[in-house]
């Protein structure tokens, strides 16, 4: 069935895969998440689908008739006005993509994913409806994240996509993981935009070493060496991006963080399988760079095939 871009669905998007899905729960805050998205629809000609859930919102007093449809009745249709608020607030943002809106009850993380089952890019905003000013990443986005089978951009609160359009994109590239997937997003990214690609792998000197200047020579040059194996095929298919290696010592999240400050988005793979409990392994650096970075993070599900599964052959 045909919908206009004003029309609320309740199906999911169509199985084309040509969609962006962004959560969308009528805070503030979720502004920016929205934002980013729009742009996003405009720019690669995409379908975007507003998700939101009914659940939680009040039901004015008196009320008329108590009973259990009303109340979902009511929510859903004060579900259906806030998209529409949302929609018409972010056409002075950007051209309005063909946009549709799919409302449903339950966990707005489980919404999310089952949404991201039709699509190819999911957005979400850092945090939650209700939760406290911090920048810690809400449990909604890391769900998300860390169980999508799409790649998930996680926005901040107070991200302008407008202020950093010529920025560049950062990877990170990590020597001992299968980073294809994850490398080819940024690459194709960067091309498209038109931006510089910095790649960085950050890896750390066994406390063994620590007192041999030879001994972190050679592993400095080991370094170097793995970042262009690992940058090399994807970099021949993408001649035309100009890409900025960086590889030092130290933590991985810190590079990342301090390389993210200037740019526009980081890109991240994610090593787990969607049912690993948390989404994420304890000390992930992903989760970390989600937590405390400024802009954008992209994080991308190990060995994507064609409709966004992981391969079954990663151990």
């Amino acid at each position: 069935m045909q919908t206009n871009a004003d029309d609320v669905v309740h199906q999911h998007p169509r199985e084309d895969y040509d969609t962006i899905v962004v959560g969308v729960d009528g805070s503030d805050r979720n502004h920016a998440a929205c934002a980013w998205a729009f742009h996003e629809a405009d720019e690669t000609k995409k379908k975007l689908v507003l998700v939101a859930g009914n659940n939680g919102l009040p039901v004015p007093l008196p009320i008329p008739r108590f009973s259990a449809d009303y109340t979902i009745d009511y929510s859903q249709h004060e579900t259906r006005e806030m998209l529409q608020r949302v929609r018409r607030q972010l056409k002075s943002y950007a051209p309005a993509p063909t946009a549709t809106f799919l409302v449903e009850s339950g966990k707005p993380a489980d919404i999310l994913l089952r949404a991201a089952e039709k699509a190819d890019l999911v957005v979400v905003g850092k945090r939650g409806l209700g939760a406290v000013k911090r920048m810690l990443v809400g449990s909604t986005s890391i769900a998300v994240a860390g169980r999508s089978h799409v790649p998930v951009v996680v926005v901040p609160d107070e991200w302008v996509q407008t202020d950093r359009t010529t920025a560049p994109i950062v990877v990170g590239v990590d020597a001992a993981s299968r980073d294809e997937a994850v490398l080819e997003f940024a690459f194709q990214r960067a091309r498209d935009r038109g931006v510089p690609l910095v790649a960085v792998h950050a890896w750390q000197i066994p406390q063994i070493y620590n007192w041999s200047p030879e001994d972190i020579e050679r592993w400095t040059a080991a370094a170097s060496s793995d970042l262009d194996v690992k940058l090399k095929p994807v970099s021949d298919r993408h001649a035309d991006v100009s890409v900025v290696r960086v590889h030092q010592p130290g933590k991985p999240a810190i590079a990342l963080l301090d390389a993210g400050d200037a740019a526009q988005l980081i890109v991240l793979g994610r090593h787990t399988r969607p049912e690993h409990p948390g989404g994420f392994a304890f000390g992930s650096t992903t989760r970390g760079v989600l937590h405390y970075s400024t802009c954008p993070v992209a994080v991308i599900p190990d060995q994507l095939d064609g409709k966004g599964e992981p391969d079954d052959t990663q151990p």
